[in-house]
């Protein structure tokens, strides 16, 4: 019997600075954007290839169609 193991590594790089600016922009202008909450299975069902980390960047969830494909 064969086991097949797959280990990935992935490294994110983001620039949220458009964002913080934006959000200096609608502070200037007296926008408020109140969030409503998600519940966590709206998020999974929307984001079918997302990754739920905790705070130790341990995976704890994946989407569906991730774990489809593992």
């Amino acid at each position: 019997s064969s086991v097949c193991v797959l280990h990935g590594i992935l490294q994110l790089s983001f620039d949220n600075e458009a964002f913080r600016l934006e959000g200096q922009r609608n502070l200037q202008r007296g926008i408020d954007r109140t969030m409503l909450p998600i519940k966590a299975f709206l998020f999974l069902e929307i984001f079918h290839f997302c990754l739920v980390f905790d705070s130790g960047l341990h995976i704890k969830t994946i989407g569906k169609s991730l774990r489809a494909i593992m």
